[in-house]
C-alpha cells in the first residue's frame, strides 16, 4: 500500500498482493476516449467511444479464447443500435519456469558469489512473449535474471538503472556460464 500510496489494494478475494500481482491474471482498462474531447464544454451524447483493455493471462490460459470470451461478452451486454468492434493484438500463452533444476540452483548460487548474499526469487506478473514460445519450442525452460530494484521505476517517469547494478548483473550472468 505504501508503494502504490494508497489506503487499500482490494482486488481479488482470497490472494494476497503479491500473489495477485504475480500469479493472477488481469483486465485493464488502459485508455478510454470519446465524445468532445476539445476545451470547453459541449452538451452532447457521444457518437463514438473507444476503450483500450490489456490482459495478462497466466499459466493454461489460452490467447485467443480469453479474446474471444472477452469479445462475446461486450456483444451480449451491448445495449440496442450500439455498433461494436474489436481491434486485437494477440499476444502469447502465460509462463512459468520449472524452479526445481539443476540451472535455477546455479543461478542463484552465481547471484550468491557475486552479491554476497541468496537472492530473492519472484516470480514476475509481466511478460516477455517470447519466453512462452521458447518453451513451446523447444520444450525448454528459460531462465530470466533481473537485476534491477522496485525504485528503478522501470517502464514510468524517471526510469534509471544503476551501472553498479549492471556491472553486478554481468559478473552473476558470467559466474552462471562457469557453472553450467
Amino acid at each position: 500500500k505504501k508503494l502504490a500510496g494508497v489506503e487499500s489494494l482490494g482486488g481479488e478475494a482470497g490472494f494476497s498482493a503479491l500473489e495477485r500481482i504475480v500469479i493472477r491474471p488481469t483486465l485493464e482498462i488502459t485508455g478510454i476516449s470519446g465524445g468532445y474531447t476539445d476545451e470547453g464544454l459541449k452538451a452532447i451524447v457521444p457518437s463514438f467511444a473507444k476503450v483500450k483493455v490489456f490482459a495478462r493471462l497466466v499459466m493454461d490460459q489460452n490467447p485467443s479464447k480469453i479474446k474471444d470470451s472477452l469479445v462475446q461478452y461486450f456483444q451480449k451486454n451491448l445495449t440496442k443500435g450500439v455498433q461494436f468492434k474489436c481491434e486485437s493484438e494477440i499476444g502469447l500463452s502465460g509462463y512459468a519456469c520449472n524452479t526445481d533444476n539443476k540451472f535455477f540452483t546455479h543461478m542463484n548460487d552465481a547471484s550468491k558469489q557475486v552479491f554476497g548474499k541468496t537472492s530473492v526469487n519472484i516470480r514476475e506478473g509481466g511478460s516477455i512473449p517470447i519466453v512462452a514460445a521458447f518453451k513451446e519450442m523447444l520444450g525448454m525452460d528459460s531462465i530470466l535474471m533481473g537485476f534491477g530494484l522496485r525504485t528503478d521505476n522501470i517502464h514510468g517517469p524517471n526510469e534509471h538503472f544503476a551501472l553498479t547494478n549492471m556491472v553486478k548483473g554481468m559478473e552473476t550472468i558470467a559466474a552462471f556460464f562457469l557453472r553450467i
